[in-house]
């Protein structure tokens, strides 16, 4: 499929990649086109994103997510930028994020950032130390891999139980699912099929039981469900629900990707 200059706001993605956390957004709200929304959706596949003539002058860092908007000549890559912008700007009855005046609206952003900023350089290299080839260049060494560990302990699952804790869930803001929710859950997907999911989830009960939850969202279930021939392996957290994290280290992608944050 040949790529060029899309008449409507539109969104690149990989499933599974990055870019499922605006995804996610967008279809948790219905602004996908497939629903009736302003914003096209296009899935693009590894060898579209690194050499189709369009997409390469557009998106020269070759990294997803990437949404152009063809009203005003808008191009962003970065998930929590991404996200952030469509919620401000399509979201303004906040149905995914709390008004200015809101006094959770400060916990929402450090967690909106949280994800790509700090769980993902945790969750990815756990992730990539058994999930892909032993002579590929991904291949995380046994010392990132057990500081990762260490990391995803001592701040990554604190972070997000002390906000459940603090709110008294379900959600990391309470009773109301967020953006923060799609942001955080994309990094705890990832978590849920590293070879030490249960290692890395037991000592954290809060967060175990938030990850079932979340996992039983529609949205969720249709992001991050492996087609039925596709093998996938059942998530740590849902046995109902097969996910992710297969197709991230399938073949194709055990060469150099970009993931993006």
């Amino acid at each position: 499929m040949k790529l060029s200059q899309p008449a409507l706001p539109t969104l690149y993605h990989t499933q599974f990649w990055s870019s499922s956390r605006p995804l996610a957004v967008l279809e948790e709200l219905g602004l996908t086109k497939e629903a009736g929304g302003p914003i096209d959706v296009i899935t693009i596949t590894e060898k579209e994103l690194k050499s189709d003539p369009w997409l390469v002058a557009n998106n020269p860092q070759k990294r997803l997510p990437f949404f152009y908007d063809p009203y005003n000549d808008l191009k962003l890559n970065e998930s929590g930028g991404l996200v952030q912008y469509l919620l401000e700007t399509y979201d303004t009855q906040n149905k995914l994020w709390p008004a200015i005046n809101d006094p959770t609206r400060p916990e929402f952003l450090k967690l909106l950032h949280f994800g790509p900023a700090s769980a993902y350089h945790v969750g990815v290299p756990i992730l990539f130390r058994y999930g892909v080839a032993e002579d590929s260049p991904l291949r995380t060494s046994e010392e990132n891999y057990r500081a990762k560990i260490n990391d995803f302990h001592n701040f990554v699952a604190p972070t997000l139980q002390q906000a459940l804790g603090r709110h008294g869930g379900p959600f990391l803001l309470g009773d109301k699912f967020s953006a923060a929710d799609i942001v955080c859950g994309y990094d705890l997907m990832t978590i849920s099929f590293t070879k030490c999911a249960k290692e890395l989830l037991e000592p954290f009960p809060q967060v175990k039981d938030y990850l079932d939850r979340i996992s039983q969202r529609s949205v969720y279930q249709k992001l991050y469900t492996m087609p039925a021939s596709g093998g996938a392996a059942t998530t740590s957290s849902s046995k109902k629900t097969k996910t992710a994290a297969a197709s991230i280290v399938s073949a194709p992608v055990t060469k150099k990707i970009k993931l993006s944050h």
